[in-house]
């Protein structure tokens, strides 16, 4: 009777594990799909916390409890790696259309990001 009670706590401890990662993954898809559609736009915390109906503040701190990131790095390095693809495509284009094209502002703000 004993193992079954503690088999019974440990499946529903991995459904809740199993159930966490689920949600947390259609949380950053969520927010993928909208930096693919945006990243070139400036928005606002709100603007995507309430794209997504999250308060701003909730949606910081559960990004950052998922990620281990704030948002504003991780929406850097989606544009670095955007930055990469267009650079792998395009190896002679100008650094500074790589950079426009990848959401930077300008050149400065891209190399600073790059390293």
């Amino acid at each position: 009777m004993l193992f079954i009670l503690r088999e019974t706590k440990y499946y529903k401890l991995e459904g809740r594990i199993r159930w966490k990662q689920i949600t947390e993954n259609k949380f950053l898809d969520k927010i993928n799909d909208y930096l693919e559609l945006h990243y070139l736009e400036n928005f606002t915390l709100l603007e995507i916390a309430d794209h997504l109906n999250y308060n701003k503040s909730y949606f910081c701190r559960y990004f950052k409890t998922v990620t281990g990131i704030t948002f504003w790095e991780y929406f850097t390095i989606f544009r670095l790696d955007k930055s990469i693809q267009l650079i792998s495509q395009f190896p002679k284009e100008n650094i500074t259309v790589i950079a426009g094209k990848s959401g930077f502002k300008n050149v400065h703000s891209f190399n600073t990001a790059f390293k």
